[in-house]
């Protein structure tokens, strides 16, 4: 059975590798999102391209309904 610092100390490390794991992401991001183009994001589920108004639906008093 663990002890609560070692419990302790495990959701620590845990933590710390979450936070390194996010900001690596947000970096790797960041680097895609400024060197490639669009056509590239969307292979990469990065972007959506070519999106359009489906429809839009009207209620009382010309007030949009959402």
């Amino acid at each position: 059975m663990a002890t609560e610092p070692e419990i302790a100390a495990f959701l620590d490390r845990q933590t710390a590798l979450l936070q390194r794991e996010r900001e690596a992401e947000i970096e790797q991001t960041a680097l895609l999102l400024s060197s490639c183009g669009p056509k590239l994001l969307e292979r990469k589920g990065l972007a959506l391209g070519a999106l359009g108004v489906a429809s839009i639906r009207l209620g009382l008093g010309g007030k949009r309904l959402e």
